[in-house]
């Protein structure tokens, strides 16, 4: 026998709890108490024939009057209502209605203070984290400790009963994420493992932000040719990591990326049917979609003139120089902390454009000016970016971007460097010349002990620039190839400077070489010509261009042929990992592919595809989903101002109840929405 006094178990009567039971029961018959010896379970007896019933015992083991009923629990956890005959009568163990008991005025105050305790707890849930948040955070730290494919399960159906439990507070704005790869610990070992974990994070990102109006999800597509080279170099070094998993499916125009799209396909066609609360509009960029997710994002920013409050997720910390370059204040850029430890909780940085501005304006020199904003974030693409190897002063701890400002300071005055995108030869050149003044007495301040360079490369030495020439370029030195060498770096700053400002100038330039000129080098200084414009490459071709024969499975067999039969013009540019120079700074020594030639070997195989191939090379357009409930759906379905494209979703859900367009960028959709 047991006990219980739960609230779902009180007097069906009048809703008294019951008390607490005593230590101990006697387990003896008396004149007022009985033992069912066949089921164990207590019996209440009447003892009055005017209907008086004794119902619970008191501390002492007696039978106490008139206090509320002891219930017993049977063995299946549910309440026993004894029932046993009197006098030829049934009678029932549910207690009467015991006396009310007096309400004084002590009680009055009581109930006062705990009504305002209750209003005061309303108004500090508006003000603090929702319920709901509250609830996904709990989620995530008990299932989340790591990306395992049953903590992510679990992780899920928990976040799914927080929806049904709580209503969640809804945010207000845009917010825009660019998809990438999720850090999973154990390493994956199959595609759902990750496609799951990236559903996840999406997931716990929403329920921080909750964007009303729109979600943006970018995946990178198709890169410039600029930003290529270092991919291929990257995707060269991570094959070499075993790994069931092959991190270089994370490519447009693989397998992989296109299972990741159908799943946010379905993912959002789900959302839109059966969650009422998601009266946003989604639009999916999905890798098919030419361009790096952050600029694509951008670029989508400026088109709208957006004003609402926009909230940018994304790892890379290019995004802030993107929006700082823009002059986008309606920006917050969250970034999540990186652990090395699967144990670690997630943690979100919020970082603040117009903060950071403000933050700017007051370090000296002042950063007040569009102009002189501009001017710092070139100072940061010129120690550091993705298209362009470092220049050799940079390598050097002494040159800080504290010391940048310093000469930039003294350099410019009043002026400045940049100008909307644009760069100024002739202040950039005198820039140059100080930092190389900088970077000669470094060298001369250092000991040759314990300078961190190549053993053929003394900077402190007579004729460093002969040796750092024929060393990083395997030629000699000569003015003319100097002189070269610089103007191919200055153009891709150029090309880096418009490529922020404006967009992509173009999609095939990049820069020739594996090593930057001297800082020295940079004199008389010539204008640049224009970029021609162009068109991006196409998925396969910039598979071509960027994956390692070690993931050559990746690639479908006509593309693998053209990498390992020795008769094909591509097969010289992907050789084995042994025969390849890696320097000490990571610079892995690949040769450049041909255009022309993996353009031209690309098409020839093109008859050898077949259509599921021919689909994944092919370019897409972004595409905005959302329901019938939604205002676009009268406006861009059912109009002939904006003529569209209607799309299917490959599913199992309804589609009657959403609608997937394809759309161009020249739709104006913040002014529908």
């Amino acid at each position: 026998m047991a006990y219980n006094n739960s609230p779902n178990l009180q007097n069906p009567t009048d809703g008294n709890p019951p008390i607490n039971p005593p230590s101990e029961i006697p387990t003896q018959v008396v004149s007022n108490f009985t033992t069912d010896k066949t089921t164990g379970n207590t019996q209440y007896v009447m003892n009055d024939p005017n209907g008086q019933i004794i119902y619970t015992v008191g501390p002492d083991g007696n039978p106490v009057p008139n206090n509320p009923v002891l219930y017993t629990v049977a063995g299946d956890g549910n309440p026993v209502v004894p029932v046993i005959p009197y006098d030829n009568t049934i009678v029932t163990s549910v207690p009467p209605s015991p006396p009310r008991p007096k309400f004084h005025r002590k009680e009055v105050y009581i109930a006062i203070a705990a009504l305002i305790l209750f209003l005061g707890g309303i108004i500090m849930l508006a003000v603090a984290k929702p319920s709901y948040e509250n609830c996904a955070t709990k989620c995530m730290k008990q299932y989340l400790v790591t990306y395992t494919l049953r903590a992510i399960r679990n992780y899920g159906s928990c976040l799914h009963k927080c929806k049904h439990s709580y209503n969640a507070i809804k945010g207000t704005g845009i917010a825009f994420l660019v998809i990438g790869a999720v850090s999973l610990l154990p390493p994956p070992q199959t595609d759902d493992e990750v496609l799951d974990a990236l559903l996840s994070e999406i997931e716990w990102l929403l329920s921080v932000v909750r964007p009303q109006k729109l979600l943006y999800l970018a995946i990178d597509g198709v890169a410039p040719r600029a930003k290529m080279n270092q991919q291929r170099s990257r995707r060269f070094l991570k094959a070499q990591e075993e790994h069931t998993w092959d991190t270089n499916c994370i490519t447009p125009g693989t397998e992989f990326m296109t299972k990741l799209t159908e799943r946010l396909k379905c993912w959002i066609t789900k959302n839109l049917t059966e969650n009422i609360s998601w009266e946003k509009a989604i639009i999916l960029s999905d890798a098919s979609v030419p361009g790096e997710g952050e600029h694509k994002i951008m670029n989508f920013i400026k088109a709208q003139k957006m004003q609402a409050k926009d909230f940018i997720y994304s790892m890379d910390g290019d995004l802030i120089l993107l929006s700082l370059a823009q002059d986008q204040k309606n920006i917050d850029i969250l970034r999540q902390r990186q652990y090395f430890a699967p144990t670690q909780p997630k943690v979100l940085t919020v970082i603040s454009i117009e903060t950071l501005r403000q933050r700017l304006a007051k370090v000296p020199p002042c950063f007040s000016s569009n102009g002189a904003i501009n001017d710092w974030v070139f100072l940061w693409c010129l120690s550091r970016n993705d298209y362009l190897p470092r220049l050799p002063s940079f390598e050097m701890e002494e040159i800080s971007i504290d010391k940048l400002i310093a000469i930039w300071r003294r350099v410019c005055g009043k002026d400045y460097m940049t100008n909307n995108g644009t760069l100024n030869l002739t202040k950039f050149e005198s820039f140059m010349t100080e930092l190389a003044k900088e970077e000669t007495r470094v060298r001369q301040c250092k000991e040759p002990v314990g300078a961190k360079m190549d053993d053929d490369i003394r900077p402190w030495e007579p004729g460093f620039k002969e040796h750092y020439y024929k060393e990083k370029f395997g030629k000699e030195w000569t003015l003319e190839f100097s002189r070269e060498v610089v103007k191919a770096y200055v153009q891709g700053l150029c090309w880096l400077l418009e490529y922020n400002y404006k967009g992509v100038c173009s999609w095939r330039w990049f820069y020739p070489f594996h090593y930057a000129p001297l800082t020295s080098d940079f004199v008389n200084l010539v204008e640049i010509p224009e970029f021609n414009v162009d068109k991006p490459f196409k998925p396969f071709e910039q598979l071509m261009g960027v994956m390692p024969i070690a993931s050559k499975k990746l690639l479908p067999q006509p593309l693998v042929n053209l990498m390992v039969d020795k008769g094909s013009k591509m097969a010289n540019f992907y050789p084995e990992y042994e025969n390849v120079k890696v320097d000490y700074n990571g610079v892995v020594l690949l040769p450049f592919i041909d255009e022309d030639d993996l353009t031209n070997e690309v098409t020839n195989v093109n008859d050898e595809l077949n259509d599921t191939e021919k689909a994944r090379n092919s370019e897409g357009n972004d595409i905005i989903c959302f329901s019938i409930r939604h205002n676009l759906y009268d406006k861009l379905v059912q109009s002939e101002k904006y003529p569209v494209e209607i799309g299917t979703i490959n599913t199992v859900i309804d589609i009657s109840k959403a609608t997937c367009v394809s759309l161009k960028m020249s739709n104006k959709v913040a002014e529908l929405i």
